[in-house]
């Protein structure tokens, strides 16, 4: 709880690795982190977690094989240094086109406080007009409905071309991922598709066979011959897709017991609280998980009980608390209060209000000799009020107990301070989390623009190129035509030269 996601990952770690971190996403200080990685779900581990985070945040997440690290990223680093990559080494080079997402996004919102639907334009040039994919959530915050856009936005990018290049001898230059290369030299030539531009690898494929076959041959050789196939795939510097390995998605919600906290009375009452963040009018209730030591927030809902029962969760509550990545949900209630269970003998039904069994109000319908009887009995300290309808009888009483302790008023103000101190962290809370949010979405936003300007500067100038490349192809057809005819008036002279030097031979 209030952890950052940089801090947690490296504590996980355990220095076996390093990570270097340039994401936005992972240095926010969260309310709850919760990684969902253990028995109960076999297969998934921190490399999965890693994975599906980038996956579902926007992020990237590479290994870099020259610095031995791992890397989350907002964004892909510039390549820096591409090595010129020989023809002499690669026996086929194969262009790779990519799909090519057709369809726009909506992100819907159904929240019945603040329903809405925000679009997700597709790119330019590749979306198809009435072809949606809609992602739903359900808040009451605006920020993080226009916070998803931004993601959706940033997720919904075009691919652009690869390259696929098979060796045919060992490559001399770095070719593992995030190596950067160039496609240069004159063995490439200028019209080969690629050439001259800065390429990112992004996969590196690998494979021996030995040459003697059989499951005993060269068991006993200190060397032996393998057929070895390499390839690469690269992919444009410019490209800002991600590609992430298959992997695992954590399985949330996970379940813990909880202890439901409210401060002040005494250990058994009957008293709760609720914190409201003042910007977003949501209300929490305050749970501790003992397996972990940590407080946890949760929405403060009615759950399976219409709207008109207000029965709020009671100091040191027994409930079962749903965990998700970064929330938290109350599932359930594990316990019945104290003098709430009734005795089996009576097969009763009851309903226990107040604060504790001195200041209290109980309603019991039970079964007293084979015959319903109901109870009403409201206790303050030694004064108690009876109603009580049984078989042909209905009674009223109040008296006050003889020798009961009287009830002392006092007034405990640890609720309102705990009350302030909730409200001021949720609220300085909700604060640097609209201002995060309204940060992401202008900075999605503007690197959205910029991403599409970038793109279409791209294919403008290859166009351009490409225009300019056919005008020259062009003019070399017109200028070979022109020196082929000029040829064969040249031939054309020779031979009537020719000619003219025989017949004045012949008049000597």
């Amino acid at each position: 709880t209030d952890f950052a996601l940089k801090t947690l990952l490296t504590e996980h770690t355990a220095g076996a690795f390093t990570f270097d971190f340039d994401w936005d996403v992972l240095d926010e200080k969260r309310p709850l982190v919760c990684l969902a990685l253990g028995e109960d779900a076999p297969g998934v581990g921190l490399y999965d977690f890693v994975a599906w985070l980038a996956d579902t945040r926007g992020g990237v997440w590479a290994y870099d094989c020259v610095k031995d690290q791992y890397g989350l990223w907002g964004r892909k680093p510039a390549v820096s240094g591409a090595k010129p990559l020989s023809r002499t080494k690669v026996e086929r080079l194969d262009v790779v086109l990519p799909a090519i997402p057709r369809n726009a996004a909506r992100v819907l919102n159904a929240s019945t406080l603040k329903s809405s639907t925000l679009e997700v334009p597709a790119s330019k040039g590749a979306g198809v007009a009435g072809i949606h994919q809609d992602h739903l959530v359900r808040t009451p915050i605006v920020s993080q409905v226009e916070q998803r856009q931004a993601l959706e936005v940033n997720r919904l990018r075009v691919p652009q071309r690869r390259y696929r290049m098979t060796f045919g001898h060992f490559p001399t230059v770095p070719v593992s991922p995030w190596a950067g290369l160039r496609l240069e030299g004159p063995l490439w030539g200028s019209s080969v598709v690629g050439s001259g531009e800065d390429l990112r690898v992004v996969e590196l494929s690998l494979s021996a066979r030995t040459l003697d076959e059989g499951p005993h041959a060269g068991l006993q050789l200190k060397d032996t011959g393998y057929a070895v196939e390499m390839s690469v795939l690269a992919e444009r510097a410019s490209d800002t897709t991600v590609s992430l390995p298959a992997h695992h998605a954590p399985r949330y919600p996970i379940h813990v017991e909880g202890k439901v906290l409210s401060p002040g009375g005494g250990e058994k009452d009957r008293i709760y609280l609720l914190s409201e963040d003042k910007k977003t009018s949501v209300l929490t209730w305050r749970v501790k998980v003992p397996l972990w030591n940590k407080d946890v927030s949760v929405p403060a809902e009615p759950g399976f009980f219409p709207g008109h029962f207000y029965f709020p969760p009671y100091k040191n509550a027994r409930v079962l608390v749903a965990l998700h990545f970064d929330r938290a949900e109350l599932h359930r209630h594990l316990d019945w209060a104290d003098a709430a269970r009734l005795p089996q003998d009576g097969q009763g039904d009851g309903i226990l209000l107040g604060k504790n069994d001195t200041s209290q109000t109980s309603i019991v319908h039970d079964f007293q000799d084979m015959k319903p009887v109901w109870h009403l009995e409201r206790t303050s300290g030694p004064d108690t009020e009876t109603v009580r309808m049984a078989e042909g009888t209905m009674m009223f009483r109040t008296k006050e107990l003889p020798g009961a302790a009287s009830v002392t008023p006092t007034f405990d103000v640890s609720p309102q301070v705990e009350t302030a101190r909730a409200d001021l962290s949720a609220g300085v809370g909700g604060a640097v989390g609209e201002t995060t949010a309204a940060y992401r979405v202008a900075s999605g936003s503007s690197q959205a623009k910029l991403d599409g300007a970038s793109s279409e500067t791209q294919a403008a100038l290859e166009s351009a190129q490409a225009e300019v490349s056919a005008k020259v192809s062009e003019a070399k057809a017109e200028l070979k035509g022109a020196l082929a005819g000029l040829e064969r008036s040249t031939s054309s002279l020779t031979s009537a030269a020719s000619e003219a030097r025989a017949a004045l031979e012949q008049l000597k």
